[in-house]
């Protein structure tokens, strides 16, 4: 084919992809060299079950059984994968984590472009190639990143999110009807990659709670007249479906606490070995979600940090700050409630945004600040 036949926009499209997978390999690269730290040690050196030296059905079920965090089986079986290729050498584990945080970038590109289907006004071919290309190759090169790929255990993180993409994609893929295939397939892949998201973190689990948004931003009208053929009927009808529709929030509520283990929240008294309880933790999380922000804004290497020493809010005037963020969290709240309404382009990426922090936002068990989670 001639030069001059070619489509100019599949070409930018090659040409940046190529570019962007350069640097991004050669921002990471040096990482190959870097040793396992902090929870690296406890999850993969010091867990036997992940030392595989040969396919087995007795080394399959020590992934369920016998591993530190046994529900996220997908992830743990990847680091056995490594241990089988390499033993225990971090190079190894390292590049897979680079080639997952590619895959992470192209799954974000095919998000976009899918997503870009959902806008009821045209784009031109060269206004949506950089709608596509220029935020994925943010996303890769981003320095905030860095945690999430070059913190061998954060494959975690950083495999859940190109699962949770993927599913988001392929729903997409069935609802706008922009790729080849029945829609029943495009659901299928999109539940099978929500449920490899849920094997590797358990974050995936908003999944469902985004998708509803999405519906919610861009479809409602046309849930409106479904609810509304629906809801006409007797009262006997109407009593019917309200109590199936409470009977799955509440099975899916109680499903979720039971899947997560025990009694996740201690709002009164700390857990042990942490000087927080679970309304402090939410609290300081207000201020958290500040310092990611400006994170994603700044991220200049003297504030990048694996272990952020990141104080306790005791209230909301201890610090006074946890009062101003937050108010300013809800001020965002509010603002992306209304742009989901009048631009949901805009208004449903910010919602997304603090439902996907939701579960490591809240009253868990967890460390008060870690820059993976931005991921």
């Amino acid at each position: 084919m001639n030069i001059r036949t070619r489509d100019p926009v599949r070409i930018g499209i090659f040409v940046a992809a190529l570019v962007t997978m350069a640097l991004t390999v050669w921002a990471y690269l040096p990482a190959v060299r870097a040793d396992f730290v902090f929870d690296d040690v406890t999850s993969v050196i010091e867990n036997p079950a992940l030392h595989w030296e040969s396919l087995s059905w007795e080394a399959l079920r020590g992934l369920t059984e016998s591993v530190r965090l046994p529900r996220r089986i997908v992830a743990n079986f990847t680091f056995a994968l490594n241990h089988l290729a390499g033993g225990l050498d971090p190079g190894g584990y390292h590049l897979v984590n680079i080639l997952v945080h590619l895959g992470v970038g192209a799954a974000l590109a095919l998000f976009i472009w899918l997503y870009l289907r959902s806008e009821p006004e045209p784009q031109d071919r060269w206004t949506k190639l950089f709608s596509v290309t220029l935020p994925s190759a943010l996303f890769l090169v981003h320095p905030l990143n860095t945690q999430a790929v070059t913190y061998i255990v954060q494959r975690m993180a950083s495999l859940a999110t190109l699962f949770v993409l993927l599913s988001m994609a392929m729903y997409l893929a069935g609802r706008t009807r922009a790729l080849r295939g029945p829609k029943a397939l495009w659901y299928a892949l999109s539940a099978l990659f929500l449920a490899l998201g849920l094997g590797t973190k358990e974050t995936a689990a908003i999944v469902p709670l985004v998708l509803l948004t999405y519906e919610w931003c861009f479809h409602r009208a046309e849930w409106r007249s479904r609810f509304r053929q629906i809801w006409s009927g007797s009262a006997l009808k109407r009593l019917v479906l309200v109590v199936l529709a409470v009977s799955i929030a509440g099975l899916a509520t109680a499903g979720l606490l039971a899947w997560v283990g025990g009694n996740p929240f201690r709002l009164s008294e700390p857990w042990p070995g942490r000087d927080f309880n679970g309304i402090e933790r939410g609290l300081t999380q207000t201020r958290a979600h500040w310092l990611y922000l400006s994170l994603l804004v700044w991220p200049a290497p003297g504030r990048l940090n694996l272990d952020h020493d990141f104080a306790v809010s005791r209230g909301l005037l201890q610090p006074p700050a946890t009062l101003f963020a937050s108010i300013g969290l809800v001020l965002l709240v509010g603002l992306a409630l209304y742009l989901s309404f009048k631009r949901p382009r805009v208004g449903f990426p910010l919602l997304a945004y603090f439902e996907f922090h939701a579960l490591e936002s809240g009253p868990v068990n967890l460390e008060l600040v870690f820059e993976h989670r931005m991921y």
